[in-house]
C-alpha cells in the first residue's frame, strides 16, 4: 500500500537513500552542512499542503547520496511508509531533496 493513501500510524524509524536535488534541477544552491536535520516532507503522491509533515533525518552527507535513518516527528499524525515510497523534502514551496524508503522498523 502506498503511504499516501495509508492510515497514520506510530511507525518507528525507517532507512533510506537521501539525495539533495542539484541547483540546476531547482534544488538549493547551498544545502545545509549538517548530518542531522528536521525538515518538512511529504510522500510523493500526497496532497502538497495537507500531506506535509515534519521529518527528522540522521546521517546526511553534504554531497551526493547518503544512507540515512529517518522518523516522523509526530508519527501518530504522519503517514506510514513502506520500502519503495519516495519522500519529497521541501524548502518553501519547492522540492529540495528526495528520500527513497529502503527499510522500515
Amino acid at each position: 500500500m502506498n503511504a499516501a493513501t495509508s492510515n497514520p500510524t506510530d511507525q518507528g524509524p525507517f532507512g533510506g537513500r537521501f539525495r539533495w536535488i542539484p541547483p540546476e534541477e531547482g534544488g538549493r544552491l547551498y544545502p545545509p552542512d549538517a548530518d542531522h536535520l528536521a525538515v518538512i516532507a511529504r510522500v510523493e503522491g500526497s496532497d502538497p499542503v495537507t500531506g506535509e509533515h515534519c521529518l527528522v533525518i540522521d546521517g546526511i552527507v553534504a554531497d551526493g547520496e547518503s544512507e540515512v535513518r529517518a522518523w516522523w516527528q509526530d508519527p501518530n499524525r504522519a503517514p506510514s511508509v513502506v520500502p519503495g515510497d519516495v519522500l519529497t523534502v521541501v524548502g518553501g514551496n519547492r522540492p529540495i531533496a528526495k528520500l527513497e524508503v529502503t527499510s522500515v522498523s
